[in-house]
């Protein structure tokens, strides 16, 4: 067996409770140690840009083929781990709304006391919630209920002890 190695990898908050699990068991099997960095994509390139010295970088695909584009990163070897949906959190209590169309999800929305996702430059299940909420014609009307914090950085949480219509709506639907 080849001498044991730290591997720094950085990732976003999406594979967060995965890596948590899995980094130990590798570590556990493999003799080498993970030194996991979570960070929003915005912080990642930061990092990037700035020479960080970085192995593994857990991001999506396209950000990745942005920094190769721009010289900022060369690949050595490369894997798509999964792939990563958008979730709806709701307050304990509250019935859950039917956003199973587009017109069901606007309607929760434009009903919902306030929207939390990520902040559309940070993260891309920020811009990705952004870009719905615009493709729904909503944008406008719920600007001023739109709070941005990460669910991973406080977002959930802000909906777990919020007022009881108090929602924090992320999702996939294809528009």
């Amino acid at each position: 067996m080849t001498d044991a190695v730290t591997i720094d990898a950085i990732a976003g908050g999406a594979p967060k409770l995965a890596l948590d699990k899995l980094g130990p068991l590798f570590e556990q099997r493999t003799g080498h140690r993970l030194a996991l960095h979570y960070d929003t994509m915005s912080g990642i390139r930061d990092k990037v840009a700035a020479g960080d010295k970085l192995d593994v970088l857990l991001m999506p695909v396209p950000l990745i083929d942005a920094y190769v584009k721009d010289g900022m990163v060369k690949v050595a070897g490369r894997a798509t781990l999964g792939i990563i949906g958008l979730g709806v959190a709701i307050k304990a209590g509250v019935k859950v709304p039917d956003i199973s169309t587009p017109d069901k999800l606007r309607q929760a929305l434009l009903a919902a006391r306030a929207v939390v996702h990520a902040t559309p430059s940070a993260a891309p299940s920020g811009a990705h919630s952004d870009k719905v909420i615009k493709q729904l014609g909503i944008a406008e009307a719920i600007a001023g209920r739109v709070i941005h914090r990460p669910g991973f950085a406080g977002g959930v949480a802000m909906v777990a002890s919020g007022p009881k219509d108090f929602r924090f709506n992320r999702h996939t639907s294809r528009l």
